[in-house]
């Protein structure tokens, strides 16, 4: 910081300071971030409800990467169940209630990977793929607080929330992350969970909709390479076989 910024910092010290939890915030969910996305074998829990009419079905989803380009996707919304996994090779995904897979050619390395599988499952796995591939486009939000919640001899423990509210009234829309970060005296950074909430609405008509995951680095295992791996059962029906056309 330069003398010129630390004489403005003494002038208006209410706002440096905000300034500074933002970017402690910030450089805490990064190093999170960073250190799921750099690991060799990653895990991310997601659950929540979804509206279906006028009830609400719970839902999970269970996301696993190894290595670059091997992913493991498992959504579970009540009684259904949809299974996405790219082999490095390709992407398959596979509805065992109606006995249907679709398989497409895996390109555009990492990212590439990421972006077809959030197009192949339902739409929250995309936010859990984000948590497992380290995206942090989300950190540009405007509100951001941190507090220290737990502290001891092993290092402490933060809870950083990131908000963003649009319009007025019903018209209101918005979206919340609520991180809690272990950062240790010695070792690595750790994303413990996040919690997303999306708002719309006011009053009496406000709707929240809250979604909780945990995210952490797996044990390099030989054992997970199965779980990377798909052959489609007798009897399955093709539906989208684009990578058997070349495509």
């Amino acid at each position: 910081m330069t003398i010129r910024a630390v004489l403005l910092c003494l002038v208006f010290l209410p706002a440096c300071l905000a300034w500074a939890d933002d970017d402690v915030a910030t450089g805490l969910v990064q190093e999170a971030f960073s250190q799921i996305s750099s690991a060799k074998n990653a895990y991310v829990s997601l659950t929540g409800e979804v509206a279906v009419g006028e009830k609400r079905v719970a839902i999970r989803v269970n996301a696993y990467r190894s290595g670059p380009d091997k992913f493991r996707i498992e959504t579970y919304e009540g009684k259904s169940f949809t299974l996405i996994i790219a082999d490095g090779s390709h992407i398959w995904r596979w509805d065992p209630a109606a006995k249907e897979y679709t398989i497409v050619a895996q390109a555009g390395g990492f990212g590439g990977a990421i972006a077809r599988m959030k197009t192949l499952g339902p739409a929250k796995t995309a936010i859990a793929l984000n948590l497992l591939a380290g995206d942090t486009n989300l950190l540009a939000f405007p509100e951001t607080t941190i507090t220290n919640t737990a502290k001891s001899d092993a290092g402490s423990q933060y809870t950083i929330t990131m908000r963003q509210l649009v319009g007025k009234g019903e018209a209101t829309q918005g979206e919340q992350y609520t991180f809690k970060v272990w950062k240790p005296i010695d070792g690595e950074t750790a994303l413990r969970s996040v919690e997303f909430t999306k708002v719309t609405g006011s009053g009496s008509k406000r709707v929240m909709t809250t979604w909780k995951a945990v995210s952490e680095p797996m044990e390099d295992n030989t054992t997970y390479a199965s779980w990377f791996q798909f052959s489609p059962p007798p009897k399955a029906r093709a539906v989208g076989n684009l990578a058997l056309n070349g495509n």
